[in-house]
């Protein structure tokens, strides 16, 4: 009896921790920034973003995937099409197959 319910103890345990893991690799990191270019036919997004802690700035080049999740201004769904130079965003990337690839982009609203 005992051993058996350590192996349901231990199922749950393993079970517990492999979903904490996956979750955590899917969690993907959050950057800020501006559109400085849109290739439509590469399906690609460069982004001028900001260094967390640090008044620097990188260009980044990040991939759109069939999964991408466009949000315009009022965080209503929206397009590759719609994204444009100029515009202000915040993504959830995460770095797979070695690309950045974007999970979400979202339009922010302009600072007046």
């Amino acid at each position: 009896m005992r051993k058996r319910l350590f192996a349901v103890v231990l199922a749950v345990v393993l079970v517990s921790a492999a979903g904490s893991l996956l979750l955590a690799a899917n969690k993907g990191a959050h950057h800020q920034g501006e559109v400085v270019g849109v290739d439509k036919d590469a399906r690609t997004i460069t982004i001028r973003i900001k260094v967390e802690g640090s008044d620097k700035k990188e260009i980044h080049v990040y991939n759109v995937t069939a999964r991408t999740v466009f949000l315009d201004k009022d965080d209503s769904p929206t397009t590759f099409d719609a994204i444009k130079s100029g515009m202000k965003v915040r993504v959830k990337t995460v770095h797979k197959e070695k690309q950045r690839q974007i999970l979400e982009l979202e339009i922010r609203p302009d600072k007046k």
